[in-house]
C-alpha cells in the first residue's frame, strides 16, 4: 500500500515537471528586434548640416550609418572602428567624415577639408496648417494694426481711437484661406481671412508672407500679415546672380538666415558670419567676418564682389519665381533661389 502510494506520488510529480517545461515560451523574434530597432533608428535619426570650405553639406545619421550629402548627390558612410565613434567612411569613393562637437573633418574628391562648421537652418513656419500665434496684420488709408493672440483678436484703428476686441471662437485654431468671424460689440461680425499670398506694404513696399481681409458691415480693412522674417528663414538660400554676373561654374555662394537674426553663409571661397536687423522699413546687413582662406583669382573675385554688395543691402523681395532678391543702395542686386533639398 506505501509502495503504491509512493509510486502514485513519484508519478505526479513527473506530470508536474513535464507540463513545466513544456509550458510555451515566447520566442525570442529575430524579426521582431530588428524591427523594433530601426523604429528606435528611425525615431533618433539626427541631421546636421555644415560648411567645409566652399561645401555645404547635410548629414543624416542613423545608428552606423550617415548620409552625407553634397550638393546634389548623396553617398553612404559606415561607423568606422575609431575609437570615438565619430568617425565615417566610404572607402569605394574615398570619402571620410569625423565629427567633433559643432566642427567636423571632411576628406572628398582628394580634398581635405579640416574645419568643417555646423549651420543651424530654420524651416518656414508659412507651410502651418494653422496661424503660428501671436499673429499681427496691418493696412493702410486708414492704418490699423490687428493681434490675434490665444485667447482674443484685437483690432486697432482710426489713430488709435477705435479698438476692437472679440474672443477667439470655439474652434480650436485658426487655418490660412479659411475665413473665420469674430463677435464684436462695437463692429457686429466681423469676418478674417488671411491668405497664403505674398503681400506688399503699400506704403513701404515691405513683403509679408499672407495677404490679409476683414470684412464688417460698416468696413472692410485689407493689408498684409505674418512675420516679414519667416519669408528670409524659410529656406537656405543659393545665389544665382551678384549684380546681374552669373556665378562662376563650379562655385557657390550662399545665403542662410535664422530667426536668432544671424546670417552665414559661403562666399566663394571663404565662410563668412554676420547679423541683420530687418525692420518695418527694410534690411541691413552688419559689418562681416569671414575666415582667411586663399583660392584661386576668380573666386577671391567674386566673393570680394558679393561681400561688398552684401554689406550695402537696403531691402528684400521675393518675386514670382520663389527667388530672394536682396537690393543694394546702389541699386545693384543679389538673387538667389532655395536649394534643392
Amino acid at each position: 500500500m506505501d509502495f503504491i502510494r509512493l509510486f502514485t506520488i513519484a508519478l505526479l510529480g513527473c506530470i508536474a515537471l513535464v507540463g513545466c517545461d513544456t509550458e510555451p515560451t515566447k520566442p525570442n523574434n529575430p524579426a521582431d528586434t530588428n524591427g523594433s530597432q530601426t523604429d528606435i533608428v528611425v525615431q533618433n535619426k539626427v541631421s546636421a548640416e555644415y560648411i567645409c570650405g566652399h561645401l555645404l553639406i547635410k548629414t543624416d545619421l542613423s545608428g552606423n550609418n550617415l548620409t552625407l550629402s553634397i550638393e546634389d548627390k548623396s553617398y553612404q558612410l559606415s561607423r568606422s572602428s575609431d575609437p570615438s565613434g565619430n568617425k565615417f567612411a566610404n572607402t569605394p569613393n574615398n570619402i571620410v567624415f569625423s565629427r567633433k562637437g559643432d566642427s567636423a573633418a571632411l576628406e572628398f574628391n582628394g580634398q581635405q577639408y579640416s574645419n568643417c562648421q555646423k549651420v543651424i537652418v530654420q524651416r518656414a513656419d508659412s507651410s502651418m496648417a494653422t496661424l503660428k500665434l501671436p499673429f499681427t496684420a496691418r493696412g493702410n488709408e486708414p492704418g490699423w494694426l490687428l493681434t490675434l493672440s490665444k485667447e482674443q483678436l484685437e483690432l486697432i484703428s482710426d489713430h488709435g481711437h477705435l479698438t476692437i476686441t472679440a474672443p477667439i471662437p470655439s474652434s480650436p485654431s485658426i487655418e490660412p484661406d479659411k475665413p473665420i468671424r469674430f463677435e464684436t460689440e462695437r463692429l457686429g461680425t466681423l469676418t478674417f481671412l488671411s491668405e497664403t499670398n505674398l503681400c506688399h506694404d503699400s506704403m513701404s513696399g515691405m513683403p509679408y508672407p499672407y495677404t490679409v481681409s476683414m470684412q464688417t458691415a460698416q468696413q472692410n480693412f485689407n493689408g498684409c500679415g505674418g512675420e516679414p522674417r519667416s519669408l528670409l528663414t524659410k529656406n537656405k538660400w543659393s545665389v544665382l546672380t551678384i549684380a546681374d554676373n552669373m556665378l562662376s561654374e563650379e562655385s557657390r555662394v550662399s545665403l542662410n538666415f535664422n530667426p536668432e537674426m544671424r546670417l552665414t553663409g559661403v562666399a566663394s571661397c571663404n565662410r563668412y558670419t554676420t547679423s541683420y536687423i530687418l525692420t518695418g522699413e527694410g534690411l541691413s546687413i552688419s559689418p562681416i567676418a569671414t575666415t582667411q582662406m586663399a583660392c584661386e583669382p576668380f573666386l577671391m573675385e567674386q566673393e570680394a564682389s558679393f561681400l561688398k554688395h552684401l554689406v550695402n543691402v537696403t531691402r528684400f523681395d521675393i518675386n514670382p519665381s520663389g527667388q530672394l532678391v536682396l537690393y543694394t543702395n546702389q541699386d545693384a542686386t543679389i538673387v538667389a533661389q532655395p536649394t534643392n533639398r
